[in-house]
């Protein structure tokens, strides 16, 4: 009569003790999981850089051009900003304008205050045009404005 009194206090008692050590088991399972896939993680972040730019080759003449405004930019005006960008190497003329006819005066301007630097020959200096205004006015630009005036695509 005690073991049949007994059986049922021993089947609950091993049956909590296999549940406690599949949790214990499983706890240090996953808490060991976790560090290894955030050690891995920060592994692949250190290895995973991001690539540097890829410079943009110039015509030989272009640094000659460059060491004259150098020093200057980046250069502001009405309506423009010129600068440059070294990583890539590229010369930015940024132009504010309110339609396209007035993007063109004031591309002609920037490109004067090139002149007025020193600068000889501004289809070498390759300035990437840059119009800061509406999509609207943007595309009311012709192709070849957006090009230094004078020079060839």
């Amino acid at each position: 009569m005690r073991l049949s009194r007994l059986k049922p206090i021993l089947i609950t008692l091993g049956t909590s003790v296999i549940i406690v050590l599949i949790f214990i088991i499983g706890s240090i399972l996953f808490s060991n999981n976790n560090e290894s896939k955030n050690g891995n993680q920060g592994q692949i972040n250190n290895q995973s850089k991001q690539p540097s730019p890829a410079t943009i080759p110039q015509k030989p003449e272009f640094k000659n051009e460059l060491e004259k405004i150098i020093e200057s930019l980046p250069i502001q005006g009405d309506g423009f900003s010129i600068e440059y960008v070294k990583p890539i190497n590229l010369i930015n003329g940024k132009i504010t304008a309110n339609s396209a006819e007035e993007f063109i005066t004031v591309k002609i301007a920037a490109e004067n205050a090139l002149k007025d630097k020193g600068v000889q020959d501004l289809c070498v200096l390759n300035v990437f045009w840059i119009a800061q205004t509406t999509q609207q006015i943007r595309k009311s630009i012709e192709g070849k404005n957006f090009i230094t005036t004078g020079c060839a695509p």
